[in-house]
């Protein structure tokens, strides 16, 4: 009964949350449940929202999943690729999808990607992460970060702006 939209008045008397963790054990955020009049769930009730908490937690799994597979996927068949020709070009194509799956790379390596704008210190520049969203790829989806309670509606806001 702590929910913010509970205590500010605005109609809200009933307030349930349920954990969306994932297969890692990660708290991806929260199910809720807001009703105009205060009610208690039944045990059948609490047992099925927990079973769409779960789903949305599978959920979420598989499409991160897919997301790690494609890039792997791409990044293989690049390699397939550069071991027919010469192209130079190739290599910095893996480089920069490497960058963009969250992976390092040796700062020789970094280096003609810092010098072609983008990426410094190891994160994408704004020109890298447009280049990213033309090629239409997501490859890191999960931001782990643990976030205070003061902190948390800004942290919110920042990452539902990033959506």
């Amino acid at each position: 009964m702590h929910h913010p939209a509970v205590l500010s008045g605005e109609g809200y008397l009933g307030y349930a949350g349920f954990p969306v963790i994932n297969k890692d054990n990660y708290a991806l955020g929260t199910f809720c449940l807001l009703d105009s009049e205060p009610a208690a769930l039944t045990e059948h009730q609490v047992k099925l929202i927990k079973g769409i908490a779960e789903r949305i937690a599978h959920q979420i799994d598989i499409q991160t999943n897919q997301r790690e597979t494609t890039v792997d996927a791409v990044q293989s068949a690049l390699k397939t690729f550069a071991s027919i020709c010469s192209v130079d070009k190739l290599s910095l194509f893996n480089n920069f999808l490497s960058i963009c799956a969250g992976k390092t790379l040796p700062p020789d390596e970094m280096k003609s990607l810092e010098e072609m704008g983008l990426t410094k210190k190891f994160e994408l520049t704004k020109k890298g992460k447009e280049i990213l969203k033309q090629m239409k790829l997501q490859p890191k989806v999960m931001k782990k970060k643990i976030v205070s309670s003061k902190d948390q509606p800004q942290f919110l806001d920042d990452l539902l702006g990033e959506l």
